[in-house]
Formats: C-alpha cells, structure tokens, sequence
C-alpha cells in the first residue's frame, strides 16, 4: 500500500495532514482528529475507544505554538537585557535615574553614569549572601561557645566533687587505722599478760580470744569502715576529664590504701608468735602512718582544697 493512502481518513475519505493526524491505538487506522472526536473516538475499523488519548492529544500544544511561546520568550529575555543596560540607577538606593541627571532625586546622591543597574544587583545581592553567611558563623560560633562553657562547668563540678570524695577518703581512712591500731594493741597487750603475768586464760589461744571478743564492737567498727573505704577507693582511681592534673594524688592514694589494707588483715587477724606479733604491730602502725602524712600533707597544702571547705561552709 503506497504512503498516501495511509493518510485517508476513513470517515471523510480526504487526505490527512500531520498536524491533525491520529492513529487508532488499537490497528493504526488513520483519521482526522476532528472526526474520530465527531465519532466519539470509536474507530470504524475495529471499534476500539480512542476517546481519552485523542482527548490528551488534543490538549497538547502544537510544534507551531511551542515554537512561537519560544520566539515570545526569547524576545522578552532580549528587551529585559537592553532595559537593564541601557536604564541607570542610584548606586546608593537603587532609584531609577533619568538620562543627564547629576544627582538622585531620591537620596540626593551623586551620580555614576558608568554603574548601570547590574552592578548594584550585584553588590547587592552578594551583600545579602554575606550576611546570612556571617549570621550563620556567628549562631555557630555561639553555639560552640556555650557547648564549651557547658562542659567547662560539668568538669568544674566533677573536679569540686573529686576533691571532697578525697577528703571524705582522708578523714574515713585516718579514723580506721586508729581504730585498728587500738585492736591491733589490745591484742598485744593481752598476749603479753598471757605469758609474763598468766592473765586471760590457760593459753595464747584464749587470750588472743578475749581480746577479741573484747574488741567486738571495735571490729565491727572495722569492718563498716573497710567498705566506705573500698567504695571511695574504687571511686577514688578515675581522675575527671579537665583534671588531669590531679593523677600525682593517685600514686599517694593506693600506698595509703595497700598500708590500710596489709594494717586491716594483720589487726583482724593475728597469728604467728608474739615476737613476731609485737614487731609487725609496730611496723605496720608506723607504714600506715607514714603513708597518711604524705596525703595529709597533700590535702592541707594545696589551697583548692581549702578553698572547697570554704565554699562547702558557705
């Protein structure tokens, strides 16, 4: 079948352009667009519906009318280019200036006859990019600082905490050594009435029974003070963020704990002979006094601490 004849339409039997062509979506049967709508879309071939795509299609704009908004759009873009070049504003308020004019009708400004109106958008708009930009340095520089001085303050209080944990660890540890050092030499004393003055029973076993049995609420004592003690000491070994300056309290921390402990287990607990007994009694009294002083001395010269009792009183 030649060219031409496919573009008879069916219903009037005359020659279709491409402009008003449409084919049936179903067997390509060709039709003007104005009869198959006459027809209500049905084509006369094989009675397939085209009315909605015939419909769509119609409401399409054509290859001239695209072409000629084109043209329209190109033409405006151009007189916009020419207005913008040719007018003159006021580079300090942007008013429109007539041609010759010297001064601003508006501010009064001096003119520039050489900074057309795309200069002044320009300044103008980089302007405003610049202030939201340095609105934005500024809500971050804000937002920084306060993040800092929050944190600065959460490692001031953890640091005022720190300190008074230390004292209260200082003032636990000096009341349990001399409580141990009391049980510690009751013991002795009623070993020695044992063998040179035949006190406290028949043996050594039974004095140092009496002893303890004595020292009972002493020993309790003892015990509650070992768990305060364990708990600051675990407490004790973490220096806070900001703090690191405090870390040389630590090394002076674990001595005094390891003399308290080594004193703990001796005075709890006595056995060997009492020679052996007398002179470890003496020897450790005196390690877990040495190794106090030196947090003793720690604590009363350095003024924060000092400075902390005065804001706790207040």
């Amino acid at each position: 079948m030649e060219e031409t004849d496919k573009n008879i339409c069916v219903f009037c039997g005359k020659e279709v352009d491409k402009e008003n062509k449409f084919s049936c979506k179903s067997c390509n049967t060709i039709y003007h667009k104005k009869c198959l709508l006459d027809n209500n879309g049905v084509c006369k071939i094989c009675n397939h519906d085209n009315i909605n795509d015939l419909q769509l299609e119609e409401q399409r704009p054509s290859q001239e009318e695209k072409n000629q908004e084109t043209d329209i759009n190109e033409k405006l873009t151009k007189v916009e280019e020419i207005e913008l070049k040719e007018n003159k504003f006021c580079t300090n308020c942007g008013h429109l200036l007539q041609d010759g004019q010297c001064y601003c009708s508006k501010c009064g400004m001096k003119t520039d006859e050489d900074k057309p109106r795309k200069n002044l958008v320009s300044s103008k708009f980089n302007k405003k990019h610049l202030i939201i930009i340095l609105c934005i340095v500024g809500i971050s520089i804000i937002g920084i600082s306060a993040y800092n001085y929050n944190k600065k303050q959460e490692q001031q209080q953890a640091r005022i905490e720190y300190i008074k944990l230390l004292k209260e660890y200082q003032h636990e540890i000096v009341s349990a050594g001399a409580n141990l050092e009391d049980i510690s030499d009751t013991v002795q004393k009623y070993w020695y009435e044992n063998i040179y003055k035949d006190k406290h029973g028949s043996s050594i076993d039974s004095a140092i029974l009496m002893a303890i049995l004595d020292k009972k609420d002493e020993i309790e004592l003892a015990k509650t003070y070992d768990e305060k003690i364990q708990s600051l000491y675990s407490k004790l070994k973490s220096i806070p963020e900001g703090s690191e300056d405090l870390s040389d309290v630590l090394s002076i921390i674990s001595d005094t704990y390891n003399s308290y402990t080594n004193f703990y287990d001796f005075a709890i607990e006595p056995s060997g002979n009492y020679n052996e007994y007398s002179d470890k009694n003496s020897s450790k009294t005196d390690d877990f006094l040495d190794k106090y002083r030196v947090l003793e001395n720690y604590i009363e010269t350095d003024k924060e601490f000092s400075d902390t009792n005065t804001k706790e009183a207040s």
